[in-house]
């Protein structure tokens, strides 16, 4: 037999191996073929057929191997795809990572666009404050010279001065020498001149010196009885004047005859001895008191509250001075009479039954206003705020009913206006109060309103503080500062300040600020603020003494510098400044220079300022000046 080709396709042997058992299967079936031949057919087919088994089996093998081939290869396949999906991966990481270094790369152009922006910016303030600056000095310049102006004017005027300072020396040596007739020539060129005072003084000196001179006896006598009758002349006219004023002093004086003579008489004992004042004050009398009060510049209290009520105002007693007074209905006078109980409950602070006796009086005149506004008091005192303001609401909706008079309507609106206040709504109070104005302009509204408008004002200080945002202020501040722009540090702590007032770091940090910018007073004001708040601020002290060294006040600075080392004696700047000051004083007595500006600080100086006004020390020094071994001695 050929051998047949080996055939690698599973399904082709398959199918050539399912036909050979069916060959075997039909030769065996087959019942006509003789029993020999089908043996000798099968012994020559089995060589073949274990061949055939063979060719499988070694078919199967190369299969399982190719299979395995397969299988590693698909591995392999796997692992590369696994490998380009991970290099892809990074791939897209590298080019979002690109992206985001573009948009770096972008805001950083933009920034530094900017920058170059605010660089152009600061370039132009500064070409501007350097103008300024400029400006400024040819400023100083000027005042330099107006100053050295001055100084040569007050030159003048000290020469002038010494001059006078030398007559009255000698008029004093004069005078000192025993000569009466000179202090009485002097007191009665006084007299004439309308100098009570230094008349009097000049006849008691004169006295001194021989206190039997009747001449100056009889001088001082008459100038004493001129200046009494003088007193009384000038207290009469203000009496009258404060009468014609006031209706209500004037009532006082139609009821009491003598009201004038004795307020007169009071005026001019105050004037002559002003210890007398609380003596005078103290008096039980109450028209006393008050007419006292105005003559010396005060003011009656209008009769608004109940408790005052049963005066009428001060415009509606003009009116009732210049025209006879109304009759009254039966039912006004009435009501009259319930509304002054009303009053007396009312300080008695019965508030319920002074609530019905002012329902009594509206019931019997409802036309009167005042009455409403008397229980809107009642219930303002009781803290009854809205009931308060339903009755003043009530007298303005019948105010053109009843053709009120425009005090009235106003003593309604100041109602109004207190009862916002209490309230601390301050907006509708001053709101109240300029309507008030508009219907009546009187003194005590207008004083009411400006102290409205200032509680107003310190609760808006109040309700701005934020120590939080001071602290944020601030740190803007010592940026700006450090950065040499002090006119922003300054603005930031102003604004810190603002926020929070009570921290006295802020006014040492703005010195420093206003330091810089060469306003020396305002930094020692913002010092001396700093040290009121919190005075071991040691920092403060050296502040203080430095601005003091620089305005050349150097006594001051010592002292400063002294104060802040009893509180910390390690302290370097106070330490530093106190070497400088004693440096610098020393220098200038070595020298013996007088340095101009310091001389002109000093003579500002309130103390030196008094002290030369004392004509004993004009001497002192002149004398000083003139001799200086005097100072030694």
């Amino acid at each position: 037999m050929r051998s047949q080709p080996i055939c690698t396709n599973p399904q082709t042997l398959r199918i050539d191996a399912a036909s050979e058992f069916k060959n075997l299967a039909a030769a065996a079936a087959a019942p006509e073929q003789p029993l020999v031949k089908r043996t000798r057919q099968q012994l020559q087919q089995q060589p073949q057929l274990q061949q055939r088994r063979k060719q499988l089996q070694q078919e199967q093998q190369q299969l399982q191997q190719e299979q395995r081939q397969l299988q590693q290869e698909q591995r392999q396949l796997q692992q590369e795809q696994q490998q380009l999906q991970q290099e892809q991966q990074q791939l897209q990481q590298e080019q979002r990572q690109l992206q985001q270094e573009q948009q770096q790369l972008q805001q950083e152009q933009q920034q530094l666009q900017q920058e170059q922006q605010q660089l152009q910016q600061e370039q132009q303030q500064l070409q501007q404050e350097q103008q300024q600056l400029q400006q400024e000095q040819r400023q100083l310049q000027q005042e330099q010279q107006q100053l050295q102006q001055e100084q040569q004017q007050l030159q003048q005027e000290q020469q002038q001065l010494q001059q006078e300072q030398q007559q009255l020396q000698q008029e004093q040596q004069q005078l000192h020498q025993g000569s009466t007739r000179g202090y009485s020539r002097k007191g009665l060129a006084e007299f004439n001149l309308g100098r009570l005072g230094e008349a009097e003084r000049s006849y008691s000196k004169g006295l001194e010196l021989e206190p039997s001179n009747e001449g100056l006896q009889k001088g001082l006598k008459e100038v004493q009885q001129s200046g009494a009758s003088l007193r009384d002349m000038h207290a009469l006219w203000a009496v009258s004047t404060a009468l014609n004023r006031h209706p209500k002093l004037l009532k006082y004086s139609q009821q009491d005859p003598n009201y004038s003579k004795t307020l007169a008489k009071l005026l001019s004992q105050v004037q002559a001895n002003p210890s007398s004042l609380r003596l005078v004050m103290a008096q039980p009398d109450v028209r006393i008191r008050e007419g006292m009060t105005v003559l010396l510049g005060g003011t009656l209290e209008e009769e608004e509250e109940p408790a005052a009520a049963a005066a009428a105002s001060g415009a509606a007693a003009a009116a009732a001075a210049q025209q006879p007074p109304k009759e009254l209905t039966p039912e006004q006078q009435q009501a009259e009479a319930k509304k002054k109980e009303g009053n007396e409950l009312y300080k008695q602070r019965k508030f319920e039954e002074a609530l019905k006796a002012y329902d009594e009086a509206i019931a019997l005149d409802p036309n009167q206003l005042l009455y409403l506004n008397n229980k809107a008091a009642v219930y303002m005192e009781m803290g009854d705020f809205e009931n308060c303001l339903k009755e003043c609401e009530k007298a303005l909706e019948k105010r053109y009913e009843v053709k009120a008079d425009y005090e009235v309507v106003a003593k309604v609106y100041n109602r109004m206006a207190a009862c916002f206040a209490r309230q601390k709504e301050f907006e509708k109070a001053i709101e109240m109060y300029e309507k008030s104005l508009c219907e009546s302009n009187t003194r005590q509204t207008r004083a009411a309103l400006a102290e409205v408008k200032r509680l107003k004002e310190k609760a808006d200080r109040e309700a701005y503080v934020d120590p939080q945002k001071a602290e944020e202020h601030k740190l803007k501040g010592n940026e700006f500062f450090k950065n040499n722009d002090f006119p922003s540090a300054k603005k930031e702590y102003d604004e810190a300040i603002l926020r929070n007032p009570k921290d006295a770091k802020l006014y040492s940090n703005r010195a420093a600020a206003l330091t810089k910018l060469f306003e020396y007073p305002s930094a020692l004001k913002d010092c001396e603020t700093a040290l009121s708040l919190d005075p071991s601020f040691v920092k403060a002290w050296s502040r203080k003494g430095t601005l003091h060294f620089l305005l050349k006040e150097y006594p001051k600075a010592l002292e400063a510098f002294e104060k802040g080392l009893k509180i910390d004696p390690s302290s370097k700047e106070c330490l530093e400044g106190k070497m400088q000051v004693i440096r610098k004083v020393q220098q200038q007595q070595q020298t013996g220079e007088v340095d101009e500006e310091q001389m002109r600080h000093a003579m500002a100086d309130p103390e030196i300022q008094q002290i030369l006004r004392d004509p004993q020390m004009s001497i002192v020094l002149q004398n000083a000046q003139e001799n200086p071994a005097l100072l030694k001695e």
